[in-house]
């Protein structure tokens, strides 16, 4: 377990809807976040793709690494707890320790309510909860947090997926022991029947530990698949954790027409082919060098044509320095693992060290990626007030996350006519028409 205060985690959930290609061409669902649109209604027809991650808390960076994540992903809810900053578009608990965050402008057939240790939202035929309870408290204080949530998951009427932060330990979910919390939290999930969607022995938590657990309702365990502890670096002492939910086939399309995601180029692989590229028999070259040989002309002839719909690769501030940055922290991590696991903690101390400055060198990075990028974005505001600024207010501008604040449920019904958006433009455009204004004397 972990002190209160140090990182959580996340989970990330992807719907694709029929017109997505993905549901049509292959019925797994793939879970992972994209441009601002109006609201995307959402079923149980639909493929959803979820992903865990933590220790938001200790660094921002993290919680930007997290949207990178999410966008490289593609997911359309991030299930977050223990993080650094709510953003105005979060759905946050009572204690501001657990959130949902509707990060692709989908449907919410519900908002849910709020409550301490718990926030819940109903999307896509199911209600989705995120959950988080620190370890320094009671166990009376946990049992009654257990109490409230059994006693909020009882008035749902469909399907549940119920994840988090509980600080627990069990064996049903792969721990080595039990703890008092463990046994608690194992007695609500029997009395409610849900399985665990754990598999595994992989810890969450950075010293060996499973405490992010993923629970279902029975008529969704069997569209749950691919649980599994990602190695990468996440900035946070809880690792990402992914896993998919196929589409409910008692109500997904029998037929589907096929969707043609790449094009073979027949005329590139015959130049291959006849250029004496590719060796020949009498050639001095082993099997697996003219395999793989082979094998690359025949990737270069399909991927030269391969299109790839309506997938978002990265965040605005995000770079390609950045992205090496990341590998190198990676990398450095990996080796100091292996090497504390081979030899003990003692004799990985400069591995240790050099993935620690792998780490802030990679934290640094982002926030001066995310200045300069803000910068950026003041000046064209400046340049241009009719262009972006304009458009922001008028949602003609299509972007892959939604605007911060213009659908959160705090804020829905604040600017609800045209004349409050007129009033707002204005407001904007005549700043600019009286700095105009005093330019001009001044130079008089």
């Amino acid at each position: 377990m972990h002190r209160d205060g140090s990182p959580g985690r996340l989970q990330l959930v992807r719907y694709l809807g029929p017109q997505g290609g993905r549901m049509l061409q292959s019925p797994e669902m793939r879970c992972v976040r994209g441009p601002q649109r109006s609201s995307r209604p959402l079923s149980r027809k639909q493929q959803v793709h979820l992903l865990q991650e933590g220790a938001v808390t200790e660094w921002a960076a993290a919680q930007a690494l997290m949207y990178q994540m999410a966008a490289e992903k593609s997911a359309d809810f991030l299930i977050v707890s223990e993080y650094n900053k709510a953003d105005p578009n979060w759905y946050v608990d009572s204690n501001n320790k657990a959130a949902i965050v509707n990060a692709n402008s989908a449907t919410i057939s519900s908002p849910g309510t709020s409550e301490a240790g718990f926030r819940w939202i109903a999307a896509a035929g199911m209600r989705i909860y995120s959950c988080y309870w620190s370890p320094n408290t009671s166990i009376s204080d946990y049992r009654d947090f257990l109490f409230r949530l059994e006693r909020s998951i009882r008035t749902a009427t469909g399907e549940i997926l119920l994840a988090g932060d509980f600080n627990a330990k069990h064996s049903d979910w792969g721990s080595r022991t039990n703890d008092p919390r463990g046994e608690s939290l194992s007695d609500m999930i029997h009395a409610l029947g849900f399985i665990v969607c754990n598999t595994g022995n992989a810890p969450t938590f950075k010293t060996s530990s499973i405490i992010d657990v993923t629970f279902c309702s029975p008529g969704l365990a069997g569209r749950v698949s691919f649980w599994n502890v990602l190695d990468t670096e996440s900035l946070s002492d809880h690792h990402y954790v992914e896993y998919k939910i196929r589409p409910d086939q008692d109500s997904a399309p029998r037929f589907a027409p096929p969707v043609t995601k790449w094009k073979f180029n027949h005329r590139k692989l015959d130049e291959s082919l006849s250029s004496g590229r590719l060796p020949t028999i009498l050639d001095p070259i082993g099997a697996e060098d003219s395999a793989e040989l082979l094998t690359t002309n025949i990737r270069e002839a399909s991927m030269s044509e391969l299109t790839i719909v309506g997938k978002r690769k990265s965040v605005h501030w995000w770079s390609p320095e950045l992205n090496v940055l990341r590998k190198t922290a990676n990398h450095a991590r990996r080796v100091f693992q292996r090497k504390r696991k081979r030899m003990g903690p003692l004799a990985a101390t400069a591995e240790e060290r050099a993935a620690k400055d792998a780490k802030l060198e990679l934290v640094k990075a982002i926030k001066a990626a995310k200045d300069r990028a803000w910068k950026a974005l003041c000046d064209q505001v400046e340049r241009d007030p009719w262009g972006i600024p304009y458009k922001l207010v008028m949602g003609k501008l299509k972007r892959h996350q939604p605007i911060p604040g213009l659908d959160s449920p705090d804020t829905v019904g604040r600017i609800n006519s045209w004349d409050a958006v007129s009033s707002f433009i204005h407001e904007v455009m005549g700043k600019k028409e009286d700095e105009e204004r005093r330019r001009q004397a001044l130079q008089v």
